[in-house]
């Protein structure tokens, strides 16, 4: 949708796809809770949504559905999805099992993690 005269209206709100969409997306649409965003530092119209099920999207500004989704990131529960502040392509998620896994667009397979690594101890998680 337009404006007639301008930019177009930005959207009121975000969704991980569209629901009039037949396919397995819409049927396994996460409904949880989003725990955390994060705006690209490179692109400020990109961002990132985690929900705590597992789930990382990937958002513009204009547009309200998810430019790209990430379902079962971890089996965990996600607390934190940041942008790298040095790679422009680059995000991390990190589980509450202390887990970081790091994924780059540019990668070959952009829809697995290019690495995972556990860190700490639970108690530490802030």
């Amino acid at each position: 949708r337009g404006a007639r005269y301008g930019a177009p209206v930005a959207p009121k709100a975000f969704v991980p796809c569209d629901p009039l969409d037949a396919g397995h997306a819409a049927a396994s649409a996460p409904n949880e809770a989003v725990v955390s965003l994060d705006f690209n530092p490179h692109f400020p119209n990109v961002f990132l949504a985690a929900y705590e099920g597992g789930s990382v999207a990937m958002y513009s500004t204009a547009s309200s559905l998810a430019s790209r989704r990430w379902d079962g990131v971890t089996a965990a529960r996600v607390i934190a999805a940041r942008w790298s502040p040095a790679r422009p392509s680059a995000f991390f998620v990190l589980d509450d099992e202390c887990c970081v896994h790091a994924y780059d667009l540019l990668s070959d397979d952009a829809s697995r993690s290019v690495k995972s690594e556990r860190f700490g101890k639970r108690e530490k998680i802030t």
